[in-house]
């Protein structure tokens, strides 16, 4: 049985690979600030996706339960660090989530684009 940190580095692996696949460019992974830390940041064109990794092993979850609004701030606010300290004021921002799920040796990626949204 592996450790809840090792599966969740395979799992943010997994869907790294995922968003190449599609053709985003993996800029940065485990961004962390003072506001919080974001596991994937990849770039496609001039759209930028802050990408939330979750993973599941027990099929009985709720959506709803994948992020809290409290997570999604901490989020957005680091998203903004990011953008700031990079100078990538001019992309389009986006707030994804990608749900990795680990059922009997199957991994299945549900990826969710503008999972939340920044309010102004």
């Amino acid at each position: 049985m592996k450790d809840k940190i090792t599966l969740g580095l395979e799992g943010e692996n997994l869907v790294a690979q995922y968003l190449e696949d599609k053709g985003f460019e993996i800029i940065d992974k485990n961004y962390r600030t003072k506001y919080g830390e974001i596991d994937i940041i990849a770039r496609n064109n001039d759209l930028i996706s802050f990408v939330e990794v979750k993973l599941r092993q027990n099929p009985k979850f709720y959506l709803s339960d994948l992020i809290s609004l409290s997570k999604q701030n901490k989020i957005i606010r680091t998203a903004l660090n990011y953008t700031m300290v990079k100078g990538l004021s001019n992309y389009i921002l986006r707030f994804d989530v990608a749900l990795v799920e680990v059922f009997n040796d199957t991994v299945n990626i549900n990826y969710i684009e503008n999972a939340f949204t920044k309010l102004d």
